[in-house]
C-alpha cells in the first residue's frame, strides 16, 4: 500500500463515479415515489 501504483488511483477514480451514477436514478424514484419526505 505504501507503493504508489495506479491501482488504487484508478479504483478511486471509478469507485465513486459508478455508486454515483447508479444511486442518481435510484434516489430520483425514491424521491419520486415521496419514500423521502423533504
Amino acid at each position: 500500500m505504501s507503493k504508489p501504483t495506479p491501482e488504487p488511483a484508478a479504483h478511486s477514480k471509478a469507485g465513486p463515479a459508478v455508486p454515483t451514477n447508479f444511486l442518481r436514478p435510484i434516489v430520483q424514484a425514491d424521491l419520486d415515489s415521496g419514500k423521502h419526505s423533504k
